[in-house]
């Protein structure tokens, strides 16, 4: 069948990533070869790459949650007044808001995984250089530090959209 609504076919020896195929992944056969539909069947005894993920997403998100009871009372130690608590908890969302994009293109263009394990250990530098903070300002720093490095969560979706099948 010819025309508009035929059902499309990439060319195998396309020197293009496999996701930028325009018939990807149902008539793609580096699809199909490419042994995304093995990442299923895993030996017995190893882990999900997809459980790493939900940590991951799940550190993430204890990070932003589990200081949110503690920062009036260590941002007040340092002499912050309401307004710049305020700011202070607001930071973390407004840089994970402005740096999602960011991070999701990064990982197309880098991969998932790397971008992901940035993030991860961006956000342990960060949370270390709040606990260890000793000013107002090394706290803000800090602060947006981590939300640039928990705005991973993009490439965390993209990765799981990745792994999992059709049927999934």
């Amino acid at each position: 069948r010819a025309g508009r609504w035929a059902p499309r076919r990439c060319d195998p020896r396309n020197t293009a990533p496999a996701h930028l195929c325009r018939a990807w992944p149902r008539n793609c056969p580096r699809f199909h070869n490419a042994g995304f539909r093995s990442r299923n069947r895993l030996p017995r005894g190893a882990a999900s790459p997809l459980i790493v993920i939900f940590v991951t997403v799940f550190v993430d998100l204890i990070g932003f949650g589990i200081i949110i009871p503690l920062l009036p009372f260590y941002a007040e130690s340092f002499g912050a007044n309401a307004l710049q608590v305020g700011l202070l908890a607001a930071s973390f969302s407004l840089m994970q808001f402005l740096f999602a994009p960011v991070w999701g293109r990064l990982s197309d263009r880098l991969g998932r995984r790397p971008i992901i394990l940035i993030g991860l250990f961006g956000s342990f530098l960060s949370y270390l250089i709040f606990g260890l903070a000793r000013s107002l300002t090394v706290l803000f720093l800090a602060r947006l530090a981590a939300g640039i490095a928990g705005a991973n969560i993009p490439p965390a979706q993209a990765f799981i959209a990745d792994t999992t099948t059709h049927e999934n």
